[in-house]
Protein backbone atom coordinates (compact mmCIF):
# COMPACT_ATOMS: atom_id res chain seq x y z
CA UNK A 1 0.00 0.00 0.00
CA UNK A 2 1.53 3.35 -1.09
CA UNK A 3 2.09 5.62 1.67
CA UNK A 4 -0.27 8.59 0.28
CA UNK A 5 -3.41 5.92 0.28
CA UNK A 6 -2.91 4.99 3.87
CA UNK A 7 -3.80 7.36 7.12
CA UNK A 8 -0.87 6.59 9.03
CA UNK A 9 1.29 7.89 5.77
CA UNK A 10 3.41 5.23 6.08
CA UNK A 11 4.04 2.60 3.29
CA UNK A 12 3.34 -1.20 3.77
CA UNK A 13 3.39 -4.55 2.14
CA UNK A 14 0.24 -7.19 2.82
CA UNK A 15 1.71 -10.70 1.73
CA UNK A 16 -1.71 -12.06 0.49
CA UNK A 17 0.12 -14.36 -1.28
CA UNK A 18 0.01 -16.17 2.04
CA UNK A 19 -3.84 -16.87 1.76
CA UNK A 20 -4.54 -18.77 -1.36
CA UNK A 21 -8.60 -17.43 -1.67
CA UNK A 22 -7.13 -13.83 -1.50
CA UNK A 23 -4.13 -14.22 -3.79
CA UNK A 24 -6.74 -15.57 -6.53
CA UNK A 25 -9.16 -12.40 -6.10
CA UNK A 26 -6.05 -10.55 -6.02
CA UNK A 27 -4.44 -12.49 -9.54
CA UNK A 28 -8.09 -11.82 -10.89
CA UNK A 29 -7.97 -8.29 -10.73
CA UNK A 30 -4.40 -8.16 -12.04
CA UNK A 31 -5.48 -10.36 -15.29
CA UNK A 32 -8.42 -8.22 -15.56
CA UNK A 33 -6.38 -4.97 -15.13
CA UNK A 34 -4.12 -6.39 -18.07
CA UNK A 35 -7.14 -7.13 -20.00
CA UNK A 36 -8.03 -3.35 -19.59
CA UNK A 37 -4.02 -2.26 -20.45
CA UNK A 38 -4.38 -4.22 -23.90
CA UNK A 39 -8.08 -2.89 -24.86
CA UNK A 40 -7.36 0.76 -24.04
CA UNK A 41 -3.67 1.07 -23.64
CA UNK A 42 -4.02 2.52 -20.52
CA UNK A 43 -3.48 0.35 -17.14
CA UNK A 44 -6.05 1.63 -14.59
CA UNK A 45 -5.32 3.58 -11.84
CA UNK A 46 -7.44 1.50 -9.21
CA UNK A 47 -7.08 -2.37 -7.87
CA UNK A 48 -10.95 -3.03 -8.57
CA UNK A 49 -12.93 -1.22 -11.06
CA UNK A 50 -16.07 -1.17 -13.23
CA UNK A 51 -15.55 -2.50 -16.87
CA UNK A 52 -13.67 -1.15 -18.86
CA UNK A 53 -11.33 -0.16 -16.11
CA UNK A 54 -13.04 2.86 -15.12
CA UNK A 55 -13.09 3.60 -11.31
CA UNK A 56 -16.11 3.02 -9.71
CA UNK A 57 -18.54 5.79 -8.96
CA UNK A 58 -18.92 5.78 -5.27
CA UNK A 59 -16.92 3.17 -3.68
CA UNK A 60 -19.37 3.11 -0.59
CA UNK A 61 -22.23 2.51 -3.02
CA UNK A 62 -20.39 -0.62 -4.33
CA UNK A 63 -19.55 -1.52 -0.73
CA UNK A 64 -23.00 -1.31 0.66
CA UNK A 65 -24.64 -2.84 -2.18
CA UNK A 66 -22.10 -5.69 -1.14
CA UNK A 67 -23.14 -6.33 2.28
CA UNK A 68 -26.53 -5.89 0.95
CA UNK A 69 -26.38 -9.25 -1.02
CA UNK A 70 -24.53 -10.56 2.07
CA UNK A 71 -27.02 -9.99 4.22
CA UNK A 72 -24.46 -7.30 6.10
CA UNK A 73 -26.63 -4.35 5.84
CA UNK A 74 -25.09 -1.53 8.02
CA UNK A 75 -22.10 -3.29 7.76
CA UNK A 76 -19.08 -0.82 7.66
CA UNK A 77 -15.61 -1.15 6.05
CA UNK A 78 -14.15 0.54 8.48
CA UNK A 79 -15.94 -2.36 10.96
CA UNK A 80 -12.95 -5.06 9.23
CA UNK A 81 -9.82 -3.57 11.14
CA UNK A 82 -12.20 -3.56 14.51
CA UNK A 83 -12.84 -7.55 13.68
CA UNK A 84 -9.27 -8.04 12.44
CA UNK A 85 -7.57 -6.54 15.92
CA UNK A 86 -10.69 -8.92 18.16
CA UNK A 87 -10.24 -11.45 16.38
CA UNK A 88 -6.65 -12.01 15.72
CA UNK A 89 -5.87 -11.02 19.43
CA UNK A 90 -8.28 -14.03 20.54
CA UNK A 91 -6.33 -16.20 18.50
CA UNK A 92 -2.90 -15.20 19.85
CA UNK A 93 -1.24 -13.84 17.61
CA UNK A 94 1.39 -11.18 18.79
CA UNK A 95 0.48 -7.59 19.22
CA UNK A 96 3.09 -6.23 17.15
CA UNK A 97 2.09 -8.45 13.78
CA UNK A 98 -1.54 -7.27 14.53
CA UNK A 99 -0.56 -3.91 14.76
CA UNK A 100 2.01 -3.89 11.53
CA UNK A 101 -0.85 -5.38 9.05
CA UNK A 102 -3.41 -3.72 10.37
CA UNK A 103 -1.34 0.10 10.07
CA UNK A 104 -1.72 0.38 13.95
CA UNK A 105 1.37 2.98 15.04
CA UNK A 106 0.64 3.13 18.80
CA UNK A 107 -0.57 0.85 21.25
CA UNK A 108 -2.90 3.37 22.58
CA UNK A 109 -4.69 3.33 19.04
CA UNK A 110 -4.69 0.02 19.00
CA UNK A 111 -6.25 -0.67 21.89
CA UNK A 112 -9.01 1.75 20.80
CA UNK A 113 -9.84 -1.31 18.23
CA UNK A 114 -10.24 -4.23 20.57
CA UNK A 115 -13.58 -4.82 21.15
CA UNK A 116 -14.07 -6.91 24.89
CA UNK A 117 -17.42 -8.72 25.22
CA UNK A 118 -19.39 -10.34 28.40
CA UNK A 119 -18.69 -13.90 26.66
CA UNK A 120 -14.57 -12.86 26.16
CA UNK A 121 -14.63 -11.48 30.03
CA UNK A 122 -16.07 -14.97 31.10
CA UNK A 123 -14.07 -17.13 28.87
CA UNK A 124 -10.83 -15.43 30.64
CA UNK A 125 -12.71 -16.09 33.81
CA UNK A 126 -13.20 -19.59 33.39
CA UNK A 127 -9.44 -20.15 31.73
CA UNK A 128 -7.77 -18.59 34.74
CA UNK A 129 -9.74 -20.07 37.16
CA UNK A 130 -8.24 -23.00 35.72
CA UNK A 131 -4.86 -22.06 35.86
CA UNK A 132 -4.46 -21.94 31.56
CA UNK A 133 -2.47 -19.23 30.37
CA UNK A 134 -4.75 -16.72 28.70
CA UNK A 135 -2.70 -15.25 25.97
CA UNK A 136 1.14 -16.47 25.45
CA UNK A 137 1.36 -15.00 21.96
CA UNK A 138 0.86 -11.86 23.34
CA UNK A 139 2.72 -12.31 26.24
CA UNK A 140 5.94 -13.60 24.68
CA UNK A 141 6.15 -10.63 22.16
CA UNK A 142 5.43 -7.82 24.67
CA UNK A 143 8.78 -9.84 26.44
CA UNK A 144 10.33 -9.24 23.07
CA UNK A 145 10.99 -13.38 23.00
CA UNK A 146 7.82 -13.30 19.86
Amino acid sequence: MRAEDVKNGEARTIPYHAVPRLDAIIEEQWTQAQDIMRETGRFPEFVFVRRGGKALRSWYTAWNNACERAGRVGFLFHDLRRSMARHWTLLGVPEKLIMELGGWKTKSVFDGYLITTRADLAAALKRATRGEQLAPARTAAREGRS
